[in-house]
């Protein structure tokens, strides 16, 4: 007897398979939304049903080896919960570091106000406003932030990490100049004509960053691996995803399928981003000038604040 649907279990985070129009191809869309880590571990402590096109003695989420794809997977999932890992607590400490030396570096505006800093021009002039203070620019704008967290086989813990490391100084710099920053991370995966699309919550509307989640999704190599191949395995697709688990979309389809809008930004693969595990200020720099922000964000300054803030920096390894 053929499986119930899993959207149908799982309403709030599977949406019902969705057939859509995408340049000029007629797709199927599998779509997860997980507002964090925390709802993604309790969906899969719940042990969903497997697709029953797949095999279930040949999941890549549970054989693939640990050389390649990290701890098994029942560890992997037991991972998403582990607040005291080694890797998570080095980032954490980066963080701090980050909000430390940021925070002598805010943006502020001046303006004529009748107390403060004598100006000696407005008091030679006879202006009634003979004195400045400098006030936080408002900028009422929402940038969104969209990283997609797939990678490629030969990827490096240096890259990952840097990632995780670019977006956190993004985030900071960008709130520092008075934007409301909300971020997600998600993959999209498309075999034939099925595509499936899996987000996860970083930082929501009204909410502080999840880092936990951040780092999770954007560091740790059984996210890629394990977790989201569990996640392709006990989706409702119809094609044969067990021969490859998918390949990743274009730009243009990844933007269509994100929704990109006038005020999001869509942070592509590490090697997309020229993110390379090398120099983390390059990997800044390239990063910035490909969103394309260079208009908004001071590169040099944000870059003497990353070298202050890892000086120190311990060599963090994920496993």
């Amino acid at each position: 007897m053929s499986r119930e649907p899993n959207y149908l279990k799982y309403p709030s985070i599977m949406k019902p398979p969705q057939s859509i129009q995408l340049m000029n191809e007629n797709i199927t869309l599998y779509e997860y939304t997980f507002n964090g880590i925390i709802e993604l571990y309790d969906f899969l402590k719940t042990n969903p049903p497997i697709n029953e096109k797949f095999n279930k003695d040949r999941l890549s989420s549970v054989i693939k080896s640990t050389a390649f794809s990290g701890a098994p997977y029942d560890q992997a999932v037991e991972k998403l919960m582990d607040s005291e890992a080694a890797g998570y607590l080095n980032y954490l400490k980066i963080n701090r570091n980050i909000q430390r030396f940021a925070s002598n570096n805010k943006t502020y505006k001046t303006v004529k106000t009748l107390a403060g800093t004598p100006d000696p021009i407005a008091i030679a002039t006879n202006s009634p406003y003979t004195s400045t203070t400098r006030r936080k620019v408002r900028v009422p704008k929402t940038i969104v932030l969209n990283v997609d967290i797939s990678f490629d086989g030969d990827t490096t813990d240096d890259q990952l990490l840097n990632r995780a490391i670019i977006v956190t100084v993004l985030i900071n710099a960008l709130e520092r100049r008075n934007y409301k920053v909300l971020v997600n991370s998600f993959i999209l995966s498309e075999y034939g004509d099925e595509v499936i699309k899996a987000t996860f919550g970083i930082k929501g509307t009204g909410k502080g960053t999840d880092y936990q989640t951040l780092y999770k999704t954007l560091v740790v190599k059984e996210f890629f691996r394990r977790i989201y191949f569990r996640l392709v395995e006990v989706s409702d697709v119809e094609n044969k995803w067990w021969y490859s688990y998918g390949g990743p979309c274009s730009k243009e389809k990844s933007k269509e399928l994100m929704r990109i809008g006038s005020n999001e930004l869509l942070f592509r693969s590490l090697n997309k981003m020229e993110i390379y595990g090398k120099d983390i200020g390059e990997d800044f720099k390239n990063s910035i000038e490909l969103l394309g922000l260079k208009s908004i964000i001071d590169v040099s300054s944000e870059k003497k604040i990353l070298e202050q803030c890892l000086e120190n920096k311990e060599k963090i390894y994920h496993r």
